[in-house]
């Protein structure tokens, strides 16, 4: 499977909604870039206890770390140990 670029698969997005860039731009719409995929930094975790979860990670500006939570959230469980038993 080939991997593409963050750059390149936002550029590969756009290009399905090409013809509404100018409509966007000729009602002097702001067009503000928000990337597709972030990857958080400085990510750290503390279990304080079995279902309490503390968090800290950095994001770029205009991210969302709800987003990330989300993720986080979403997914599959079937390989994480449980570190309580």
């Amino acid at each position: 499977m080939k991997t593409l670029s963050y750059k390149l698969f936002e550029h590969q997005c756009l290009t399905h909604f090409s013809v509404l860039l100018p409509l966007l731009e000729a009602e002097r719409t702001k067009l503000v870039r928000r990337a597709i995929i972030v990857v958080p930094s400085n990510m750290h975790w503390k279990w304080l206890e079995q279902k309490t979860l503390k968090l800290s990670f950095s994001l770029p500006k205009s991210s969302f770390a709800s987003s990330v939570i989300r993720e986080l959230i979403n997914q599959s469980t079937e390989n994480i140990i449980d570190i309580f038993e």
